[in-house]
Parts: structure tokens; sequence; C-alpha cells
């Protein structure tokens, strides 16, 4: 058997409702010359039975001995590799069968990029196309707001692999990754949507949450801190402020604090400019995504209003009147539906 070029890297962990169709969306792709590296993370169902029944020699199994967790077994995984590219997969998740030639291609003609991602189609208990940036400067503008890259699209080559993922982070390993290896490594995604995602409302402990914002807002802080390297302290709260959007305790924001978070976005668009961090046309466009969801997500449970926009510089600063024409006509709409649920 020759070397494979692409090796798919798979974390299981009692997933024997969804792993057999996980691996055979690996195994039925156009593109062939795959090796699928699985790490069964101590699983207590029959996962590891149903993958060692698979009589397939791409694939190569390791059993953890304990619970080791998810971004120990992306890390071993990756080290057990032979292959020039890999792939992410999650266990429940479906890649279609086009996925790992287009990214293949995709980097074969790209050389100089590191990372390439794609779109996502949720299935189960959402059905939406989860898009991002697909330049390596809106991905990094998004990224100080939120994880644009959806975790099991990605593919990276082999050769540009000097990082981990944060054992220690035991929630949200890939964004942490992501912001702290954004300024060294370039990042792309193909607009297709190349994976279906499964999305399973389950039961989240309040233990697992606070694991999961201490790792997103640590994400975060990487590059906040190139913004304000010298009074980064002074407005962090704030910046927590406008981007709780991403967490599961996210507040409505009154009327004051929306006038305090337009007005942070326009220092932080002064800042940009200074320093120099981001494109700024991608700064904007993600800044504003980001304000308008705060907007959107208060509007009918506060006294929130769309009078702070008109007043502010941070329209002019978008300019983008679909910007303020789409918040009045949302407004109109919720007044209309009269529901406190958006």
């Amino acid at each position: 058997m020759k070397e494979p070029l692409v090796s798919v890297v798979i974390s299981t962990y009692n997933e024997e409702k969804y792993i057999l169709d996980s691996i055979n969306s690996i195994l039925h792709q156009t593109y062939e010359n795959i090796e699928i590296i699985i790490v069964d993370d101590a699983s207590t169902d029959n996962t590891v039975r149903l993958i060692q029944g698979i009589k397939n020699n791409k694939i190569r199994l390791y059993v953890n001995d304990t619970n080791r967790k998810l971004a120990h077994n992306l890390n071993f995984g990756m080290s057990k590799a032979k292959g020039q590219y890999i792939a992410r997969m999650d266990a429940d998740d479906i890649s279609r069968k086009e996925r790992i030639k287009a990214q293949v291609d995709y980097l074969e003609k790209n050389i100089d990029v590191d990372v390439v991602a794609s779109f996502a189609k949720t299935f189960g208990d959402s059905n939406i196309v989860k898009k991002s940036p697909c330049s390596h400067e809106g991905i990094k503008a998004a990224m100080l707001f939120t994880n644009p890259i959806c975790h099991p699209t990605i593919m990276f080559r082999k050769s540009s692999i000097d990082f981990v993922y944060d054992e220690s982070c035991a929630a949200g390993q890939d964004y942490e990754l992501w912001a702290r290896i954004v300024d060294k490594k370039i990042f792309n995604v193909i607009s297709e949507v190349l994976v279906d995602y499964r999305v399973i409302k389950r039961q989240r402990n309040s233990n697992y949450l606070r694991l999961q914002k201490e790792s997103a807002l640590k994400a975060k802080k990487y590059l906040f801190n190139k913004l304000f390297p010298c009074d980064k302290n002074n407005f962090w709260d704030t910046f927590c402020l406008l981007v709780d959007v991403d967490f599961s305790d996210f507040q409505p924001k009154t009327q004051a604090q929306m006038k305090q978070i337009v007005a942070f976005a326009d220092h932080l668009i002064e800042t940009n400019k200074k320093e120099d961090i981001f494109d700024e046309r991608e700064f904007i466009k993600a800044l504003s995504m980001v304000v308008f969801q705060q907007w959107y997500l208060s509007l009918l449970k506060t006294d929130v209003s769309s009078d702070i926009f008109l007043k502010s510089n941070y329209v002019g600063a978008l300019k983008q009147e679909d910007f303020m024409m789409k918040m009045k006509v949302l407004y109109k709409v919720c007044k209309r539906k009269n529901t406190k649920r958006y």
C-alpha cells in the first residue's frame, strides 16, 4: 500500500449511533489516497467494536486506556499521520463525497495557504448553512469577535504544523488554536458546503459552559491584546460586553449599554486604523455584525431602540445604508409579531 496523501483524524467517545456513517463518508470519497486515524477516548459503549468490525486497511485505530479529552486525541492523531495533508472529522458528522478532493485540489493550487476549511450544512436539530469569511483577512478580523471556522471542515498541510492544541482547554480548543496561529499561518475557506454538521440539543452542564466561555475569551484576548498592547486592561470589560453574543448566558442590552457598545465600536475602528492589525474593510464588516447582533437580540426585551445608531459615527464609518435599513425593517417586524423571543 502506497503512502497516503491525506490523513483524516477522528476522535471518538461513545459515538456508536453515528460512527459508522461518519467513517463511511470518508471511505466513499471520490479521492481515495487516504488513511483514517481514529483515537477512541475510552468509550464505554460499542464504538470500538463497531470500528473494529470494518475490514479496511485504510483505518488505524488507537484506544485510550483512560479518557484524555479531545485536544490530547487530536495532537496524538496528528503525530501518527503519514499524509502530506491532515483533515479533521468529527465522529458524528458526514463528509460529502467530494470534500477531500476539493480541499486537496485547493491546497495544491494555493501553495501559500496553510489551512483550508469550508462551509457546513447543519442537520438534526438545526437546518442552516454555516458560512464564514473566505479570505485570510476576513477570517482574521472575524476571529476577534467569534470563531468563524467550523472545526470538522478543516484540512491543513502537515509541513506547516509547528503547533499543537492546548490540552489545558477542556472546550473550545480549536478557537484557541486558530487565534494563536492566525498571524503565522494563512487561512482560507472554500465557499461550498463540504461537510454535513450534526447538531444535537444536549443538556450542557454549567461547568462545561463555563469552560467553553473561558476558552473563547482566551482566544479573543490573543487578538485583542494586539489592538491594545499598552492600555488593554482599560477596555477589556467593555470588549467582553460587546462579544458576549457568543455565550449561553447572553444578557439583552439596555439603551445605555448599547450606547457604550456603539461608542466602543467607534473606538475600535480608530484604534485599528492606528495599529493596523486587521484589514480595515474586513474589520468593519465583522464589527458591524456583532453590534447588529447585540441590538437585534435585545430588541423588545429592554428599552433598546435604533436611535443610537442614527447619532453615531459608527454608521458613518460603516458606510452601509442597508445596515440601518435592515435594522429598521426587523424592528417593525418584531413589533408586529409582538413576541419576546427571536
